[in-house]
C-alpha cells in the first residue's frame, strides 16, 4: 500500500506503509476511534450547534403541569 501526505498547498510524493494492525487486534479499535475523531473534529470545527434539554424538577416525569 502506498500513502501522501497532504499539506494545505502540496501532496507529497507517495512511499511505501509496510506496518498495519491485523485483524483481531486489541489496538485496531482505538486507531480508529482516534483517527474518527480527529476526522469530526476537523470537519465541525467551526460549527456552533447547541442540544437545548428541557426538564422540570418540580413532579413525576410525566408531569407536565
Amino acid at each position: 500500500m502506498t500513502a501522501c501526505i497532504v499539506d494545505i498547498v502540496e501532496l507529497s510524493d507517495p512511499f511505501p506503509v509496510h506496518n498495519d494492525t491485523k485483524e483481531g487486534c486489541v489496538l485496531a479499535p482505538l486507531l480508529f476511534t482516534l483517527f474518527y475523531f480527529a476526522m469530526l473534529l476537523d470537519a465541525f470545527c467551526y460549527c456552533n450547534l447547541e442540544v437545548n434539554i428541557q426538564y422540570c424538577t418540580d413532579g413525576g416525569i410525566f408531569n407536565l403541569r
